[in-house]
């Protein structure tokens, strides 16, 4: 027997359209804050880890990823 699915109801109290894309960044960011830690912790730098070198290498290597993503997306962000 299914189950008759219930048809949403408009909200009473509309949400700020700011306040929402404040509320979604902070939840991706908080996300990839997590996923961040579990790889350190869980995964091993591909370098020695107790070699203080090696760490600085992994972190230089996942930074500068993350300029390039940055710096992609404003330059999507520019010419869209």
């Amino acid at each position: 027997m299914a189950f008759p699915t219930p048809t949403p109801t408009p909200s009473l109290h509309p949400v700020d359209p700011e306040f929402l894309a404040w509320a979604r960044t902070n939840q991706r960011q908080k996300r990839l804050k997590a996923a961040l830690a579990a790889q350190l912790i869980g995964h091993p730098d591909p370098f020695d880890s107790g070699d203080v070198a090696g760490q600085v290498q992994a972190w230089a290597k996942r930074h500068a990823q993350a300029r390039r993503l940055q710096a992609s997306a404003m330059a999507h962000l520019r010419h869209s």
